[in-house]
């Protein structure tokens, strides 16, 4: 199982926008708020509860792929959401990610939602936040990970991988 070897196309940089936040926070709780897809492209501040990331060395980068926490919607209704996060020793001019959410079907991996893309200018990295894929309900069952596409300064672009994990629940 290997990841995808074709680059992400460039849309040039663009700054990076304020934190987004849901509208419709008021209906959190409620099935139909478990059920909605949350855009791509949102900053979450955790990981996953039991699924840890697995993080990769890149230079002086580590890069961390894996699910992060839904905090709209707690167990068993969570949506999925693929995540990265990058820290790095030196300042960068440039920091670049794509994050993909990927199931396993028919014999290969297949991204679910719409990829999440993130640019950090002249930085270490994203810090405390790591960049999501759209949030998707997938039902319980079946085997998910996270494909991120990186680029830190003039390194090139990466593909980093999380492990697989089968998921028990979600809306």
């Amino acid at each position: 199982m290997t990841a995808a070897t074709s680059r992400p196309r460039r849309f040039g940089i663009h700054a990076l926008a304020a934190a987004a936040t849901l509208a419709a926070a008021g209906a959190v709780g409620s099935s139909a708020a478990a059920a909605a897809p949350i855009p791509a492209g949102l900053n979450y501040s955790q990981w996953a509860i039991g699924v840890p990331p697995q993080s990769t060395v890149i230079g002086d980068c580590r890069v961390s792929v894996g699910p992060v926490r839904d905090p709209w919607a707690s167990f068993p209704n969570y949506r999925k959401i693929a995540g990265v996060a990058v820290a790095c020793s030196t300042r960068k001019p440039v920091i670049e990610a794509y994050v993909y959410l990927q199931k396993w079907e028919g014999g290969r991996w297949v991204q679910k939602g719409n990829r999440g893309y993130g640019v950090l200018v002249d930085t270490y990295g994203s810090g405390g936040y790591r960049k999501g894929s759209q949030g998707l309900c997938g039902g319980a069952g079946g085997y998910w990970r996270t494909l991120a596409q990186v680029r830190m300064g003039a390194s090139g672009w990466w593909n980093v991988t999380s492990a697989y994990a089968r998921d028990p629940a979600g809306c």
